[in-house]
């Protein structure tokens, strides 16, 4: 389950929890969205969304950080860069390490953004 990012020529991007609660983390860190649009974003189907500028301005943040990533890293939830593998875990030790936007995962999300002319959640 997760997100799938709608843009207004029906463009879309689907990512997983894993990968979209770190994104919005980055987001609200970088000013780019307020607390309750945080929160909005990570809801399906309320209509929660980004203009086209805050669009341009997450991509051109995102790519500055992936830029910045090593190869085969990870954004955590907390804002931290790991390049320590994922690996399979038990759902009985679900916490924090399972939230992990993969450098690849973000420069698509990140070229998506800046094509997108804002998108909405879905």
């Amino acid at each position: 389950m997760g997100v799938i990012l709608k843009d207004a020529s029906g463009a879309d991007l689907a990512l997983n929890w894993w990968t979209w609660r770190p994104i919005v983390e980055l987001l609200r860190r970088k000013g780019l969205v307020d607390d309750q649009r945080a929160e909005m974003l990570q809801i399906n189907g309320v209509g929660a969304a980004l203009d086209n500028d805050t669009a341009a301005a997450t991509a051109r943040v995102v790519g500055e950080l992936v830029a910045s990533m090593p190869e085969g890293s990870r954004l955590m939830r907390d804002g931290t860069v790991t390049t320590e593998p994922h690996g399979p875990q038990p759902v009985s030790e679900m916490n924090e390490k399972w939230y992990g936007a993969l450098r690849e995962s973000l420069r698509s999300f990140g070229d998506f953004c800046g094509g997108s002319g804002g998108f909405t959640v879905y």
